[in-house]
């Protein structure tokens, strides 16, 4: 599969199966279950604890990290990873930030190996978002719940702002609470990209990760033919760590091509924001405004651009602060609109990021309270906790030079 893959996109191919062992998966699990834990209790997740798993889980990989392969992914363009380890997690040495933030990662699940072969073999198509696309947001957590009402008003923004009919860019929403209301959603209205909003369902004695839908839990391949693309704005809708059967893989099944998952539990703000961005960014790209080509270089697009998030959203006196206005300007604006142009290195992404707000903490003589807030509770990578499962190179929000010239060639000869 790593050769015919890496033969078809005329790049390098390594094989090091042996070079993941069993106790980077026992580290990996563990880290999942902190997260998991730590967001049921009441105390929350604790970043120095999570740092400590982190490293521990950089230790037991630290044979990964060959010189050539250490070689190979600092001239990598990208990575398309045939395992089911998110190697994303990992530093390299020196790096302070996870891989995932030196470039973009797409995961190809090995397991069951013989589904895996018939994914990677067959035939080859991209998907043309360029001239539009259909978005629909499946709604499965009731209004009721608190975590419904947030992502209900994201959803609503969504739909609001970026449906364009100039663009061919359109947002439904509709509500599920079965799995035969998400089918049939599905088949009536069609969509390019269908969001599916619900909690995830984890059971560690069953080994599995699903979606809850009403009173039901979906592992995926029981809710119709996917389109192309599909999002879970759910909670730990991919782990790792235990080698679960998820959702996410079991989507590829049904026809998806790309799926957006999570490994670990997910706080609702954080993940609306984070979703909201991934759709701007998808409508700007087919209007011309971005420059993202596919899905794989757009989602780490946002996937580094959140990092002002993490940081922010690690605990209420930083949340408080970003958005805090000084003459008509919060330090999350002044972070995005250029003030971090120029001074994020992807290997320091986290530590460059706190600088450049150290900095505006200092004009605004606030540096010493922000810099304690840093430290103490400080914040954990979140972004860095979703994966993509799948082909989204094959996902295309604009035609490429090549692909425009063969075009104007055929109407030439035409």
């Amino acid at each position: 599969m790593v050769s015919h893959n890496a033969a078809g996109d005329n790049s390098v191919g390594i094989v090091s199966a042996d070079l993941v062992p069993d106790a980077a998966f026992v580290a990996l699990a563990d880290l999942e279950r902190y997260w998991v834990d730590s967001t049921r209790s009441r105390t929350g997740i604790k970043p120095d604890t999570e740092a400590r798993l982190r490293a521990r889980l950089d230790e037991t990989m630290r044979p990964f990290w060959t010189d050539r392969m250490i070689s190979v992914v600092r001239t990598a363009s990208q990575i398309d990873a045939f395992t089911n380890f998110p190697i994303g997690l990992l530093r390299l040495p020196g790096h302070t930030a996870p891989l995932a933030a030196l470039l973009p990662i797409a995961y190809r699940p090995i397991n069951p190996l013989t589904r895996a072969f018939q994914l990677e073999f067959a035939p080859d198509h991209g998907i043309d978002f360029s001239g539009g696309m259909r978005v629909l947001v499946v709604e499965c957590i009731p209004e009721t719940d608190p975590v419904g009402v947030v992502s209900r008003r994201a959803w609503a923004f969504a739909a609001r702002e970026l449906t364009d009919p100039t663009r061919a860019v359109f947002v439904d929403i509709v509500d599920a609470s079965d799995k035969a209301e998400v089918a049939d959603a599905l088949a009536s209205h069609r969509p390019d990209l269908v969001i599916l909003s619900a909690h995830g369902v984890y059971d560690a004695d069953a080994n599995m990760a699903g979606l809850a839908i009403g009173d039901e839990v979906s592992m995926g391949d029981d809710l119709g033919p996917m389109p192309p693309v599909v999002i879970l704005s759910a909670c730990h809708s991919g782990p790792r760590g235990a080698g679960p059967v998820a959702v996410a893989d079991l989507l590829l099944r049904a026809g998806a091509r790309a799926v957006l998952s999570t490994l670990v539990p997910v706080g609702v703000h954080h993940n609306s924001t984070f979703m909201t961005r991934l759709l701007v960014y998808m409508s700007e790209s087919i209007g011309g405004a971005e420059a993202h080509t596919t899905l794989m270089d757009l989602w780490h697009r946002v996937q580094t651009n959140s990092v002002v998030m993490d940081i922010l959203y690690g605990n209420p006196k930083l949340l408080e602060w970003g958005h805090s206005d000084v003459n008509g300007t919060s330090p999350i604006v002044e972070f995005m609109s250029g003030r971090s142009s120029g001074r994020l290195r992807p290997w320091h992404l986290y530590q460059d990021a706190e600088a450049v707000l150290l900095d505006i903490a200092e004009e605004r003589g606030e540096k010493s309270a922000v810099e304690g807030w840093l430290r103490a509770p400080g914040y954990v990578p979140e972004s860095m906790m979703y994966t993509i499962v799948g082909d989204p190179s094959a996902i295309r929000f604009r035609a490429s030079r090549l692909t425009s010239m063969q075009q104007q060639h055929t109407e030439a000869e035409q």
